[in-house]
């Protein structure tokens, strides 16, 4: 990469660099200056930095850089072929199971459970290679130039990763994590999804199409709603939004604008109903030393062990998931039966009574009525020829 000449760059000018970084970096509230972004635009770009996504490249690990060792369904498996780099608001994202609108992937799903299944991984971060001053001046040094910390986020396979409704945790350093998984289900009855979308006020999956993700969640609603905003509001689209590529991402100058919209999600009607049906996934995270490196799979002669290593282990819990079941209160049956009941009690009889007072007193009388006046009635003769007469009864009769 370019970078400046020792002489040009001051003392003053890596600190604010340093300070702008370290705020985009973070999800702090604090604006920066604009004098200050000017002064930082002006150094990263004569660095050749213009776009955030490659300041974040060198200031971060790649995802081959970061997890060295996998394993899936109790079998090793290289980390390349089920990780795959996103970028949040956050910074960068090793995204498992991620299956975007246009991935040709499928998704993976795990056949057992409980601690010894499920996706192990050995992560090793470095803070220290990767600082911003080494972007601007190599003999300059900034640790804390970024916020040492890793964090795990579990969503849907369909929703984008760097959504805020996502549950997250951070992970400690030097120690093996364990994340139990469990899942939980939302579903409808028959009689909810008859009601129509404003009496019951949620959407399902294939009752609107969201544009470059498919179908509907509210997830990725909400993300779409941020990335036209600041296309409507700053002229750009968020770095870390980059499927949506024909749009101008925004860049340093930009920061400020950014910003301002996070204000404007909360008051602006973005339109994003709750989903109807979907699958949560809620879970735990627990934490112990290495106790016993060398009973680990993971920890073998070629791991490289240091206070900043991290092994994860996520599995599920249990074999089964809780379902929720949402259902409509009241319904037309209901009502009557009821009502039925309330009247029974105030007036000592019920609707079978009334309909059979009223059959008594009205509906026989319309029914007799509504017969013809000259009704025929019809009439069998029986005739005896003579030459019988005088025949005997084969049995006589015996009165």
């Amino acid at each position: 990469m370019p970078q400046r000449p020792l002489d040009y760059v001051s003392e003053q000018e890596l600190l604010v660099t340093k300070n702008v970084i370290s705020n985009i970096f973070t999800t702090a509230e604090t604006k920066p200056n604009i004098s200050e972004l000017a002064t930082a635009t002006e150094v990263l770009e004569k660095n050749g930095y213009e776009e955030i996504k490659n300041i974040f490249k060198r200031v971060s690990q790649s995802c081959d850089e970061l997890i060295v060792k996998c394993s899936w369904d109790q079998k090793p498996i290289e980390c390349n072929k089920i990780f795959e780099e996103t970028f949040t608001a956050q910074g960068r994202c090793c995204s498992f199971n991620y299956l975007g609108k246009d991935s040709l992937k499928q998704a993976k799903y795990a056949i057992y459970y409980g601690a010894s299944t499920g996706l192990k991984v050995q992560i090793m971060p470095d803070f220290n290679k990767r600082n911003m001053a080494g972007v601007i001046v190599s003999y300059k040094c900034y640790r804390d130039m970024i916020i040492e910390l890793m964090q795990i986020s579990v969503h849907n396979p369909e929703d984008f990763p760097g959504g805020d409704d996502n549950m997250k945790k951070v992970l400690p350093l030097g120690r093996i994590n364990y994340v139990q998984v469990k899942a939980l289900q939302r579903k409808c009855s028959k009689e909810v999804k008859n009601l129509s979308i404003v009496h019951r006020k949620c959407l399902y999956s294939d009752e609107r199409k969201l544009e470059y993700f498919g179908g509907y969640s509210y997830s990725n609603c909400l993300c779409l709603c941020e990335a036209f905003t600041a296309i409507e509001k700053c002229g750009c689209v968020p770095y870390y939004y980059d499927f949506m590529y024909e749009m101008d991402s925004c860049n340093l100058g930009d920061i400020s604008c950014l910003k301002n919209i996070s204000d404007d999600l909360i008051s602006n009607n973005c339109n994003c109903p709750a989903q109807c049906e979907d699958d949560y996934y809620n879970f735990v995270l627990a934490s112990s030393k290495f106790a016993n490196k060398s009973k680990l799979w993971m920890l073998n002669n070629t791991f490289n062990y240091n206070e900043n290593s991290i092994v994860l282990n996520i599995f599920f819990s249990s074999n089964w998931q809780t379902v929720w079941v949402r259902d409509v209160i009241t319904s037309i049956t209901y009502l009557i039966s009821s009502f039925g009941g309330v009247y029974c009690l105030f007036l000592g009889c019920s609707i079978i009574s009334l309909v059979e007072i009223f059959y008594y007193f009205i509906g026989k009388f319309v029914i007799q009525n509504l017969k013809p006046n000259n009704e025929i009635q019809a009439k069998r003769i029986f005739t005896i020829h003579d030459s019988w007469k005088s025949k005997e009864p084969v049995v006589p009769f015996i009165n």
